[in-house]
């Protein structure tokens, strides 16, 4: 295991282990949800992209690492990546839904009759 005092542990070494903590723990809690409710703002989505993934949502590491800089760069590498298919899962179900909506409407509009 990794060692809990990271006096003696280098930079790249807090790097690596904030990297694979993001890949093994974390999960962008509420993030479809968020990018659903996102896309009714003007740069929601925009803004959700861009804002980097919160290191204090990772329950399963110890809370010393976040004080480590080298490991919250390393955190936020790994996570963004799996925040940002959760962004756009949230959009791809919106705009599905909408389509869905859509397809609806115009055939209750036409009647029920496709021709």
């Amino acid at each position: 295991g990794f060692s809990q005092d990271t006096t003696h542990v280098s930079s790249a070494d807090m790097f690596k282990k904030g990297y694979q903590d993001a890949k093994t723990y974390y999960k962008a809690p509420g993030m479809v949800g968020k990018s659903i409710g996102a896309s009714f703002i003007p740069f929601g989505t925009m803004s959700l992209l861009s804002t980097p993934p919160d290191p204090n949502e990772n329950i399963a590491c110890d809370r010393k690492f976040l004080n480590d800089a080298n490991y919250v760069r390393g955190y936020q590498k790994a996570a963004k990546p799996i925040k940002n298919r959760k962004i756009i899962l949230g959009k791809g179900i919106l705009v599905g839904a909408s389509y869905g909506m859509m397809i609806l409407m115009l055939k209750a509009m036409s009647g029920g009759h496709w021709n």
